[in-house]
């Protein structure tokens, strides 16, 4: 999906449905933009952001991330280290079957055991209603946190 905020939206409202832990809901949402940090490249060209942009991608950062990120929670803000590597990696996971099936980018989703490329662009011209429903769904998710305090 080409804007990164989407994903977060994804990820916060997915991990809503099991926790009403906002620090998880947090986590989720992080989760969902982390893959896309490669973006950054965009600074440096148009160029190197094609050649660098996706190389997060891979499950396997997934899985990595997720555990730092559980090390970190737990540690720092004293979150439950299994609920934290779940929230995390959700929305990582989420990010990338998105792009899976709403982008036409390829992903070496398997990388570094396989140099495959991956890419199942189902529903590449449904991303505009994707974002509009995510993005309605995440307001009335904060909206019913917000009524409930």
């Amino acid at each position: 999906m080409p804007f990164t905020l989407i994903h977060g939206f994804i990820a916060y409202i997915s991990v809503a449905l099991f926790t009403k832990d906002r620090k998880l809901r947090a986590l989720g949402f992080i989760g969902g933009l982390w893959p896309d940090l490669d973006a950054i490249s965009l600074l440096f060209g148009n160029e190197a952001y094609l050649h660098y942009h996706k190389l997060m991608h891979p499950l396997v950062f997934g899985v990595l991330f997720g555990v730092l990120a559980a090390i970190i929670a737990g540690r720092f803000f004293k979150m439950g280290r299994m609920k934290s590597f779940a929230a995390f990696t959700a929305g990582f996971f989420l990010h990338i079957i998105f792009d899976l099936f709403f982008t036409d980018w390829a992903i070496r989703l398997l990388w570094p055991f396989s140099q495959q490329l991956f890419i199942w662009p189902l529903f590449i011209n449904q991303f505009i209603l994707l974002h509009a429903m995510a993005t309605l769904a995440f307001l009335v998710v904060l909206f019913l946190e917000r009524k409930e305090r």
